[in-house]
């Protein structure tokens, strides 16, 4: 086994390319370094890593060697990014687990091993991977892209071991891909969760093709609603989470941005699940989903208001 430190050598391929960002330089990042222990790992004939972080355990066969070395310090990096978001009220549970593999046929093999009755459901997805508990699941599809998708499906991890409220959908989704947008700058990564190309466009594509999903509908549903139905609607899905989250965070001039730090640290200490069933069973007569009784008790009650304001912060986004 090497105890080896990384510090982002190597990717300096990259620095001609904007990975799922803008053009301006990102802003300073604070140094980080990390221990990763590596040794062999097999699946089936397959030669693999096993690397394991201070939050991490990553059973890997991917072969390209610029993702290897980068994968560590990324990891852990992105998991400062949902600390931030979520702070922890006490030390992590236990290390994440994630298996990244370099062919998507070695992914449907573990999916059929692993999930159970559940595999029908991940094997409908196009592209990525999933995610129970601690553990993910995902398969080679490009750097940048397998990058993104570890880090949105680390965040459903670190939400699942970490807290002990159940999350609402959309808020977990959203805060899944506020997590996808990156920088690099050729020395380090800089989360850039306004700048996430891969769903501003098919944000705008949805929005063109008035294909948005009502806001009542959007706080309701989760992803498996839309998983194996046409791909222009579950682009539509995520990219609409992801909007909504951006719109708590930054949308008329930070006006929902203090409710909404207020909604995540109510998960960090496990009183969102208590005041969204308080609000259903306060709402007795009324058909009431729990995303959004946690959306009506912690942003606003006035669903109509609200969504006209999106919509018009969707229309922004889009451009003239």
């Amino acid at each position: 086994m090497d105890r080896i430190r990384t510090r982002w050598l190597g990717w300096a391929a990259l620095a001609s390319a904007t990975i799922l960002a803008g053009c301006q330089a990102p802003a300073p990042v604070e140094p980080l370094e990390v221990v990763a222990n590596r040794s062999e790992w097999r699946y089936g004939r397959t030669r693999g890593q096993r690397i394991r972080t201070e939050h991490w355990e990553v059973f890997t066969t991917i072969a390209e060697d610029m993702t290897l070395a980068v994968l560590p310090e990324f990891l852990e990096r992105a998991w400062a990014q949902y600390a931030r978001l979520v702070p922890l009220t006490k030390p992590p549970a236990r290390p994440l687990v994630c298996y990244v593999f370099q062919r998507r046929g070695e992914w449907e093999l573990f999916v059929r091993r692993t999930a159970g009755g559940r595999a029908r459901k991940y094997l409908r997805i196009r592209n990525g991977g999933y995610s129970e508990a601690d553990l993910a699941a995902v398969h080679y599809a490009g750097r940048a892209q397998t990058l993104a998708v570890l880090s949105h499906e680390g965040l459903h991890q670190y939400l699942a071991v970490n807290t002990a409220d159940a999350v609402p959908a959309w808020l977990n989704e959203g805060l899944a891909t506020w997590c996808e947008g990156f920088r690099w700058d050729g020395r380090s990564v800089t989360f850039a969760p306004r700048e996430n190309v891969f769903r501003s466009g098919a944000l705008q594509r949805a929005a063109l093709a008035s294909q948005l999903y009502p806001l009542g509908e959007l706080l309701a549903i989760n992803a498996g609603h839309v998983v194996g139905t046409e791909a222009p609607k579950v682009a539509a899905y995520y990219a609409q989470v992801w909007a909504l989250v951006y719109f708590l965070h930054d949308g008329m001039d930070g006006r929902y941005r203090s409710a909404f730090e207020s909604m995540l640290n109510d998960v960090s200490a496990g009183r969102l699940g208590t005041r969204a069933r308080g609000y259903m069973a306060a709402s007795a007569g009324r058909s009431i989903s729990y995303g959004q009784a946690a959306f009506q008790c912690c942003i606003t009650e006035d669903l109509d208001a609200f969504e006209a304001e999106f919509l018009a912060f969707v229309q922004k986004l889009q451009g003239p």
